[in-house]
């Protein structure tokens, strides 16, 4: 790396730099995942415990 590549890279070290709006988004998207994954669980008549398959899901 040159010196001015390492030092954008430490210019962007500080964790306010990361894009909040996009990993805020993305667990947003995760939740309402679990969350379709659990509902689907809980309607279908073979699986015995939703909450322990939504929970490997998760995993």
């Amino acid at each position: 790396m040159s010196n001015r590549e390492l030092g954008r890279w430490q210019q962007h070290k500080h964790i306010g730099d990361y894009g909040w709006g996009i990993i805020l988004c993305v667990i947003i998207l995760c939740c309402v995942g679990m969350w379709a994954v659990y509902y689907a669980c809980l309607h279908d008549l073979k699986v015995i415990d939703p909450v322990r398959t939504t929970m490997m899901q998760c995993l």
